[in-house]
């Protein structure tokens, strides 16, 4: 059985989400699954329901989400690989540094892309581009890519 609770986000909402879980940890420990947004977040709820329960817990049962898609992916399509955002942000960093040191003779574009490189968003949109010609390059049907530009 799947169960989706909407808690609103309190000052005791760990406690009273832990409260929630407990009886669905309880009854089948091995087959609970609880994911939540971030380590931190999931960590919280973890020792939230271990004080309840008051022993050690199945701490696989506790997952964060990206984590958890990225072992189903790895699961289903073993043979792909998968490269984690930041790193993807780093070498697009590193790029820029090197054409910065490649196009030092031409001070006007260097200091452009100097420019471009101090700036967070401009990496994280410069990786969303790759990310959309990425996909647009998986999809087989042209009329779908002509419908999205």
């Amino acid at each position: 059985m799947k169960k989706v609770e909407i808690i609103d986000i309190k000052r005791n909402h760990f406690k009273e989400l832990g409260e929630t879980i407990l009886p669905y940890y309880k009854k089948d420990p091995m087959n609970f699954l609880f994911i939540g947004p971030s380590g931190d977040y999931v960590k919280q709820i973890a020792e939230s329901v271990a004080r309840k329960v008051d022993k050690t817990i199945n701490r696989d049962a506790f997952r964060v989400i990206n984590q958890y898609a990225v072992e189903i992916f790895k699961k289903y399509e073993p043979s792909s690989l998968f490269i984690d955002r930041d790193f993807l942000k780093s070498y697009i960093a590193k790029e820029m540094e090197d054409l910065i040191e490649k196009e030092k003779n031409n001070p006007k574009f260097k200091n452009y892309v100097k420019t471009l490189s101090k700036s967070k968003r401009s990496i994280d949109y410069l990786l969303e581009i790759f990310e959309k010609k990425w996909e647009i390059s998986r999809v087989d049907n042209e009329s779908i890519i002509a419908s999205i530009i």
